[in-house]
């Protein structure tokens, strides 16, 4: 099942330009700069992105260096386990890698080093807006030291923040209530691994669509996602552990009281309620604090497949490709 986080995007990501520095080189310069180009066209490869070289009187969107140890206000380099990190999806960002580290231009597996070719991809991907992945061959999984392609949980994750892709058995695809498409949510619900619901789980007044995996090897992981003005996914938050148990029902709800609460219904017929905080965080709640006609009446009408996700007023729906 492929899996994506999302913590930004740009507002054009084909114009995305990018500087090398050559300063403070650990290994040959040319090898250098020819392993983060590289890396930058295989993005702009997927035609969802565009990276391109900064002109020279130009400031960059991004800019790729060597920093070592305490430098400005990042994190200092050894204080971790990170052999590089970039800074947040805007323009005049960055990516630094640690110069303290030994490093090739390439490295088919771990052990072979630290590869900068693969550390690149990894770090531009953040830039992009991609978050960590904890699918085993993405790209974007932590700790990613190898030179790898491009998985597909790296692609759903950039077709489901900037379009592309067509619509497939575990998508969810947003369209107005007349039927316009707006977007898709790429193979985060494949059928009988997982379930969706919409629910304004922050009360910012946007509701916010929720997948949870329905299967025991999944372990009832959940993850959240929020739009911005126009149905744009604008970030992730989760994976959650532990919310919901497998094979129960869950039930997510808004009370006639203003709390916004997941009712978990198991086998044996016991109920157990959790409630979202103003961070979209579940914290613990009690079920009886739900009149018993008002809990009656959620569950038979079930989960929300409709809301409205930018907060303008108008609805949309989600629906599963199956």
């Amino acid at each position: 099942m492929a899996h994506f986080t999302i913590r930004g995007r740009w507002q054009n990501p084909h114009a995305v330009s990018y500087r090398i520095e050559d300063r403070g080189v650990p290994m040959d310069a040319v090898a250098w700069r020819s392993a983060v180009t590289r890396a930058c066209e295989a993005w702009t490869a997927t035609r969802l992105v565009t990276f391109v070289a900064a002109a020279s009187d130009a400031k960059a969107d991004v800019t790729l260096g060597w920093r070592r140890g305490h430098h400005g206000a990042c994190e200092p380099f050894s204080a971790d386990s990170a052999v590089a990190h970039s800074g947040p999806v805007r323009v005049g960002t960055f990516i630094h890698f640690d110069g303290g580290r030994k490093w090739v231009a390439d490295a088919k597996h771990d052990r072979d080093g630290y590869s900068v070719y693969g550390t690149a991809l990894h770090e531009l991907g953040h830039v992009l807006g991609l978050g960590h992945s904890t699918a085993d061959d993405a790209v974007m999984r932590t700790g990613v030291i190898r030179s790898a392609p491009l998985a597909e949980s790296d692609l759903f994750g950039l077709q489901s923040l900037y379009g592309g892709g067509a619509d497939a058995e575990g998508d969810l695809c947003i369209a107005s209530v007349d039927g316009k498409p707006l977007g898709a949510l790429r193979g985060v619900a494949p059928a009988k691994l997982a379930e969706y619901a919409l629910l304004d789980v922050d009360g910012n007044g946007k509701d916010d669509v929720i997948v949870w995996r329905t299967d025991r090897a999944g372990n009832a992981q959940v993850m959240i996602y929020h739009f911005d003005e126009g149905v744009v996914l604008a970030r992730t938050t989760g994976p959650f552990y532990g919310a919901i148990a497998h094979g129960a029902e869950a039930l997510w709800m808004q009370t006639a009281a203003g709390d916004r609460v997941l009712v978990t219904t198991f086998g044996n017929g016991r109920q157990s309620a959790r409630r979202f905080d103003k961070y979209g965080a579940l914290g613990p709640y009690a079920p009886e604090l739900i009149p018993a006609k008002e809990l009656a009446a959620a569950i038979a009408a079930g989960n929300l497949k409709a809301g409205d996700l930018d907060g303008d007023g108008r609805q949309e729906r989600v629906t599963a490709v199956h």
